[in-house]
């Protein structure tokens, strides 16, 4: 059983950091169909229609249609901020100071304190939260957003996470990682 690992908060962290990334992944594709409804809305809206004396039924028809998938793109778009809520409160259940059971025995790197373990894994628990945010106030807005470039910017800001720094979370991760077993210096040169 030596092929087991031990899970680690660092471990159980790293898959909610992919649940997540499949999350942004839905959400894209849900705002990306959220900014086409609006912008058909917009072009149906346009003076195309004004010179069609018979088109009225048939515009209003449409604008109903084109209304109802925005609706339900972000009704699902709502429901993916919500399992992003969800590991939130996972990555958050994960601190040792958060958490009454802090009495689990993890494998951490024994140069650093609980506390300070804690910290660390709370900044990078904050990283999301903060994203969680700024995607929130972006579904919000793009329901109302009717220009197609400002779409595509409020899409862009949701695919690129600012607010998670990755360089940061590599760091992180690497002083919160229990130090490998080290492997055994080989005595044997190599000959040329």
């Amino acid at each position: 059983m030596a092929g087991l690992q031990r899970e680690t908060p660092l471990t159980a962290f790293s898959d909610l950091v992919k649940e997540w990334e499949k999350c942004v992944a839905q959400g894209t594709s849900r705002l990306t169909q959220i900014a086409n409804a609006n912008q058909k809305l917009s072009h149906a809206d346009g003076e195309s229609w004004a010179g069609l004396a018979d088109a009225n039924a048939l515009h209003v028809t449409l604008r109903h249609k084109l209304e109802r998938e925005a609706h339900q793109c972000w009704q699902h778009l709502s429901d993916i901020l919500d399992q992003l809520g969800d590991i939130i409160v996972n990555m958050r259940a994960l601190c040792f100071l958060d958490v009454s059971s802090s009495s689990q025995d993890y494998e951490i790197d024994p140069t650093l304190s609980r506390l300070h373990y804690d910290l660390y894994l709370q900044q990078l628990v904050e990283m999301y939260q903060q994203e969680l945010m700024a995607k929130a106030l972006i579904a919000v807005d793009i329901v109302e957003c009717y220009d197609h470039d400002t779409a595509v910017v409020y899409i862009a800001s949701w695919q690129m996470q600012p607010f998670v720094n990755k360089p940061k979370q590599d760091d992180l991760a690497q002083l919160l990682a229990p130090p490998a077993a080290k492997k055994p210096e080989s005595t044997h040169k190599l000959v040329k």
